[in-house]
Parts: structure tokens; sequence; C-alpha cells
């Protein structure tokens, strides 16, 4: 998980150094470690998803990993 957020966060701060027409650009990425809880994709997905609405909801413009 710790690569994918260094990937992540690489790719966030690339994105926040690029304007469109004045407007700032901000990215936020949710990560999921494959673990034993993870009978099929769709979990995996999920907790993903969770990570992501938590970057959200702290302030957005983050990378957050999904834990239990």
């Amino acid at each position: 998980a710790k690569d994918a957020q260094e990937k992540a966060e690489k790719i966030r701060h690339q994105i926040s150094q690029t304007a469109i027409e004045n407007i700032n650009i901000t990215a936020s990425f949710g990560i999921a470690e494959l673990n034993m809880n993870h009978k099929k994709i769709e979990s995996i997905v999920k907790d993903a998803d969770k990570a992501l609405y938590q970057a959200k909801q702290t302030g957005r413009d983050k990378t957050i990993i999904f834990t239990l």
C-alpha cells in the first residue's frame, strides 16, 4: 500500500500543479491493500472507496489508505 500511496501522491502533486483556464485542479485517492477479508474484488474496491470518501471528507487533495 505504501508504494501505491507514493505513486498516488506523485500524481496528485502533478495534478495540483496544473491549472486549466485559471481553475486549480486537485485530486483525492483512496487505496486499499488486499488482505484475507477480501473474498471478492468488490470488497477491495469498496474499501478503496471508503478511503476515497475519507480523503474527501477530511479536506480533499490527499491520499488515504484504508485501514480496518
